[in-house]
């Protein structure tokens, strides 16, 4: 791993993913790996940590020792001792200034990053490497929009150089999930847009958007898992930058439940919207394996899986041989590591096989 340029992608699912993926910060941290990522693309929850994260560690990414001794203990503090949401209804309910954002939410919860989370700087004062990039929706084109320091937007839209827009606005409209907060709005004439004259090139030429207004919702609503900008627009996996891809994925698992009654119209929408992002989701982690198996060009993290629960997954497709339904928690501590490591190589064969 030491020559890897590691692309990592932090998945949507609010405050489970953003514990989420401290776990896998902590563990990439304590195996030297953090100074080895190169990109960095997130959704939701995980736009929420790295925005907390940047703040914390004076707007640049964190060394590994940095961010053990450092950034790991605010993190947790942060995150069990204060509550976003309680914070987001208090700023809505005590300050008249913000009665105004009752049907902008969004508006809310940026204010409550910057006052209560101390959010303080923009998007553009983030330090160039590695490159991050922050994922919203666009309403109006259906396309994932992209906030970095060096520009915002999607490839219907345009693109704004180095936009002047408070972190915390950038944090909040990535999380703006459609049911709870709606969108975040932009108003195009305040910019000044391009876009590129051909996919293959970076000759800008200057456009005027199609409307005056844009509205922005959670990234989650076109990639849930925030991977597209990792991927290259010439024939190889990835782009240049990376070699190796890790996907951290904290998003909620589909339940099997009953249907809402009619009269519960919201949670119905709710549930289809559950549907479409669970489908997404799956499509994407099977491009993703198909790509990993084929290249060992990368790792993939998701949450809920454990060594019994992945054996007894019936989505895997292979044989169930007796390892796999092997049981490991009636195993002594002392022999647990060494039986978890033959069952895995048994696993990876039969995988490769």
């Amino acid at each position: 791993m030491k020559k890897r340029k590691i692309g990592l992608a932090l998945s949507g699912g609010g405050f489970r993913a953003s514990v989420f993926h401290i776990g896998v910060l902590t563990f990439l941290a304590e195996r030297k790996q953090l100074e080895n990522i190169t990109y960095i693309s997130t959704v939701s929850g995980g736009s929420l940590l790295i925005g907390l994260i940047y703040s914390i560690n004076n707007n640049k990414w964190p060394s590994n020792e940095e961010f053990l001794d450092i950034v790991a203990p605010k993190l947790k503090k942060q995150l069990t001792e204060t509550s976003l949401m309680k914070d987001t209804f208090f700023s809505l309910i005590f300050q008249p200034s913000n009665w105004k954002y009752i049907f902008k939410r969004v508006n809310i919860l940026a204010y409550t990053l910057k006052h209560v989370w101390k959010i303080n700087f923009k998007i553009s004062d983030i330090q160039k490497y590695p490159k991050l990039a922050i994922n919203a929706t666009t309403s109006e084109t259906g396309k994932s929009w992209r906030f970095s320091n060096e520009k915002m937007g999607d490839y219907l839209s345009g693109y704004v150089k180095t936009p002047n827009i408070p972190l915390s606005d950038v944090m909040a409209i990535s999380a703006a999930f459609p049911a709870g907060f709606g969108p975040y709005t932009i108003a195009t004439n305040k910019f000044n847009w391009f876009n590129y004259k051909t996919w293959s090139t970076k000759e800008i030429i200057a456009i005027q958007p199609t409307f005056k207004k844009l509205h922005l919702y959670d990234g989650g609503v076109y990639d849930n898992l925030g991977v597209e900008p990792m991927m290259s627009k010439s024939n190889s996996f990835l782009r240049d930058e990376i070699n190796y891809l890790i996907v951290s994925d904290a998003s909620k698992p589909l339940d099997i439940e009953p249907i809402a009654s009619i009269f519960r119209i919201v949670k119905r929408t709710i549930r289809l919207l559950d549907i479409t992002t669970d489908q997404t989701r799956s499509l994407r982690a099977r491009m993703l394996f198909k790509e990993f198996k084929k290249n060992s060009s990368g790792l993939y993290v998701k949450i809920g899986l454990t060594l019994d629960g992945i054996f007894q997954d019936n989505d895997i497709n292979y044989k169930k041989e007796k390892f796999v339904k092997m049981n490991t928690s009636n195993i002594p501590n002392e022999e647990k590591a060494k039986v978890i490591q033959q069952i895995y190589q048994k696993f990876q064969e039969k995988i490769l096989s």
